[in-house]
């Protein structure tokens, strides 16, 4: 969905053509999940994906519960509306209004997340690429589940897990290298994989959960981890994004033991940091809901005991020399219990 442009939903007469199957309870990242669909393709798409994937990663139960819905509708159940003055910068998909909630928008597909913020629905077009526009729909139902109910913390993180077991999280702004350090140790070091951009926390035991069936990295790196061709994938903005179990081993969870900040350098470099300055670095957790500050309620106390128990670098790499290497220099510090 690359430059969307922002949709309302006519909530007239066609909602009467929208017939939904009876509801299904699941737990979706410890919520317990109530959700319907008006069609038995999504529905079945959803369970091998949203269901399967995430009942996997095995993330404690609390409340509270959440309802979801997704309906497959026809394509003239959209029009284009005028975007409003909450409209974030150009390119993004995320619209967050105070007076209707939050929408992933764009011309093949409409969700909404009420701002109850107990409910998410997703509205797909019936002329749009239904198993595409489920990636959509789980990122959607993900945000309303997950984020605006601590205590599960967001950020803008990689992970792997080490073969002893601890996981590595690499935190750092977009295009640092992030998701191909976590890539590459995976594919040549033997770490499992956990999440290539976006990690939860859990507050409570300290464990970090992802998202371990994507793998989404840019150009440079494909090149760099298939040099004699790149694997079919999807793309998204300037990304690839394959399927992460049909290349690497993948991880459920784990308790956090290292956390590198990344950023680019002259040359490949870990410089250890105090607890106080991992904390510090922590900042302050992500999240797609730019208008409600409550979502991350509890963080600090988490954060606090994440910089106390795990060890914190600074990580810079040397892009010239390759992910390759500053993967390798990675290793090595987490097989030496650095």
């Amino acid at each position: 969905m690359s430059d969307p442009t922002p949709l309302l939903v006519a909530r007239g007469s066609m909602w009467d053509q929208i017939t939904p199957r009876p509801p299904r309870r699941d737990l979706v990242y410890g919520r317990n999940l109530t959700w319907t669909t008006n069609s038995e393709e999504l529905e079945a798409l959803l369970a091998d994906t949203l269901i399967a994937r995430w009942r996997a990663l095995g993330v404690p139960h609390s409340e509270p519960d959440i309802s979801a819905s997704a309906f497959v509708v026809p394509a003239g159940f959209m029009q284009e509306a005028p975007a409003s003055a909450a409209t974030p910068e150009p390119g993004f998909t995320d619209v967050v209004h105070p007076h209707i909630g939050y929408h992933i928008v764009g011309r093949s597909g409409f969700g909404g997340c009420a701002w109850d913020r107990m409910t998410a629905m997703a509205c797909i077009s019936d002329a749009a690429d239904m198993a595409d526009m489920v990636d959509h729909v789980i990122q959607h139902v993900w945000g309303a589940a997950v984020m605006l109910h601590p205590p599960l913390y967001g950020l803008h993180a990689a992970a792997v897990k080490a073969p002893a077991g601890g996981v590595a999280l690499f935190v750092g702004d977009s295009r640092v290298g992030k998701s191909s350090l976590a890539s590459a140790l995976a594919l040549a070091h033997g770490h499992g994989y956990l999440t290539d951009d976006y990690a939860l926390l859990d507050g409570r035991s300290l464990h970090v959960y992802g998202r371990p069936w994507r793998l989404e990295l840019r150009a440079g790196a494909l090149r760099e981890f298939w040099p004699d061709g790149p694997p079919r994938g999807r793309t998204v903005g300037d990304k690839s994004v394959l399927d992460a179990r049909e290349h690497v081993a993948v991880a459920a969870s784990g308790a956090v033991d290292l956390v590198f900040f990344v950023q680019r350098g002259a040359r490949t470099a870990l410089t250890p940091l105090s607890p106080e300055a991992t904390r510090g670095h922590l900042g302050e957790p992500v999240s797609m809901f730019r208008h409600c500050p409550d979502v991350t309620h509890g963080y600090e106390a988490a954060f606090h005991a994440l910089a106390l128990s795990a060890r914190g670098y600074t990580l810079a790499v040397d892009h010239d020399l390759g992910i390759a290497h500053a993967a390798t220099v990675v290793a090595d510090a987490i097989a030496a219990g650095r």
